[in-house]
């Protein structure tokens, strides 16, 4: 998976050293993972939440008005202490600041290796400069052998910051040995209901090489629409980025309260109007002294999988083709 970089990604830097310099103040140094930084601009120092700005760079030990995208950098911060950023921090764009503590990933195990990965393993994660304690909830099966790959979802002690395309190490409870390694396939990675064939789907889906084929994929995979905002966020492109993506493609984007995207093929969206139309004709042919059916009986029996939200948009949307009609709670066909 390669990482949004200078063209699409928003700035994040993995800070590996912190220091208070004579005369300039607090001082942050680490590799720069994605993106751009300018003189002025404004960051957050994650997981913490602290605003900071910054006042110069070093950019491969010269004096610089901006870094980028694989260059060692040393910013010189306003707004922060040494005391309040440590190492295995992060500085980064808003946009980004998202900590998390369960990371979906891909796992694989070095031919060499002691021993079988177990499920529920207590192990070191090693992501960015980070060093967090966690737990390996394996998604298929219960052991990983030597050599092979596999599914997980890391469960942590303490939020990191971590997007999809980090590549991490894991080490065993003790530090000593290197168990795994491994990249991040969805950072805001769900609680419940993480073995189903659907999340398996979507996290096979995100491992394609580029945000492009991962989001043809994911719309080919589900009926439930692809959360957009979560797709730019996860993956770290820029809104003009991912925005130039989404036109690009053959996909209906559907606006709910709030202001969330989420993306269907129109094939996808059409058979799910199609099934609300069929489930209310077989309604009326059924029981033809009734007006209608309610709406949550309706997307129960039609679209089960599809949010609430998505399905008032999906009613919305037929009721103003007039290929609906409602009384009341009742919801009919127009004929």
């Amino acid at each position: 998976i390669r990482q949004s970089h200078a063209d699409d990604g928003n700035f994040r830097l993995a800070v590996d050293r912190c220091f208070t310099l004579t005369g300039s103040g607090t001082v942050v140094t680490g590799t720069v993972f994605a993106g751009r930084v300018q003189v002025g601009d404004k960051l957050v120092v994650s997981p913490s939440g602290q605003e900071v700005r910054v006042r110069s760079i070093h950019a491969q030990n010269r004096a610089s008005e901006s870094g980028q995208a694989g260059q060692r950098c040393a910013l010189n911060l306003a707004g922060v202490e040494k005391k309040d950023i440590a190492r295995g921090d992060w500085v980064l764009a808003p946009a980004v600041h998202v900590p998390t503590q369960r990371l979906d990933v891909r796992i694989r195990l070095p031919a060499a290796t002691r021993r079988a990965l177990r499920h529920w393993t207590p192990v070191h994660l090693h992501v960015g400069a980070a060093d967090v304690l966690g737990r390996v909830s394996l998604l298929e099966g219960t052991t990983v052998e030597p050599g092979a790959q596999a599914l997980a979802q890391l469960v942590l002690d303490q939020p990191v910051g971590s997007l999809r395309g980090d590549h991490f190490i894991l080490r065993d409870q003790s530090a000593q040995f290197t168990l795994a390694g491994g990249v991040v396939l969805d950072p805001f990675a769900p609680a419940r209901k993480v073995r189903t064939p659907a999340r398996l789907t979507l996290l096979r889906a995100v491992e394609r090489p580029s945000a492009r084929a991962a989001l043809e994929a994911l719309l080919e995979g589900t009926t439930a629409g692809v959360d957009l905002d979560w797709f730019a966020r996860s993956g770290n492109l820029r809104r003009e980025v991912a925005e130039s993506l989404y036109a690009e493609l053959p996909m209906v984007v559907v606006s709910i309260v709030g202001g969330q995207r989420h993306g269907f093929t129109p094939a996808g969206w059409m058979a799910l109007q199609q099934a609300v139309l069929e489930v209310l004709a077989e309604a009326h042919k059924r029981e033809p002294e009734l007006l209608g059916l309610e709406a949550r009986r309706l997307r129960r029996l039609a679209t089960p999988n599809l949010a609430w939200e998505l399905f008032t948009a999906l009613i919305e949307q037929l009721l103003g083709e007039q290929r609906l009609r409602r009384h009341g709670p009742w919801l009919h066909l127009a004929s």
